[in-house]
């Protein structure tokens, strides 16, 4: 769905919410200084919780990020428009909105679901949820868990199907 977002910015803050976990207003506040290729992570400035953090950044997010960086040049934010103005969220809704619905996608998708997925994904990995907490700057555990309920229905489907599987043994 991502890949039907016609604008690079925009398709460039979606992966980095996807693929970091990031809120709209984190990606969107992104500067170019704060990816740091060398250690694999993006630093996150005071966001969720008003607090600084480190996120796995992932390798072909860096190589988009690297193809982005030559497209634009972005100074010092890095989400920027054609012109050289910070992108805005009303702008990645619109694109996202519009992505979904090329997409034929029937679900209500935000552009916090994309975070959500992140979390999700990694709890069907089998990451820590206390690990997972600390990657989206959640202060209570409970707020987590949130996700964590998520999966749990995706796993009782599982379970439902499989019983079903062998029920006439």
């Amino acid at each position: 769905m991502i890949a039907l977002i016609r604008c690079p910015a925009v398709r460039m803050c979606a992966t980095m919410m996807y693929s970091c976990g990031l809120l709209i207003s984190e990606a969107l506040g992104l500067e170019v200084a704060d990816i740091d290729s060398a250690r694999m992570v993006v630093i996150v400035r005071a966001g969720k919780g008003n607090k600084d953090r480190h996120i796995p950044l992932p390798k072909r997010t860096l190589e988009l990020l690297r193809d982005y960086w030559r497209a634009y040049r972005p100074n010092i934010r890095l989400l920027v428009t054609q012109d050289g103005r910070p992108l805005a969220d009303h702008r990645v809704r619109y694109f996202l909105k519009k992505a979904v619905k090329q997409s034929g996608i029937a679900k209500r998708i935000s552009s916090h679901t994309l975070r959500y997925s992140y979390a999700t994904n990694l709890m069907e990995q089998g990451l820590d949820v206390r690990v997972i907490q600390g990657l989206l700057g959640h202060r209570s555990l409970k707020t987590t868990t949130l996700y964590l309920h998520m999966t749990q229905s995706i796993m009782q489907s599982v379970q439902d199907a499989v019983n079903d599987l062998t029920a006439d043994l």
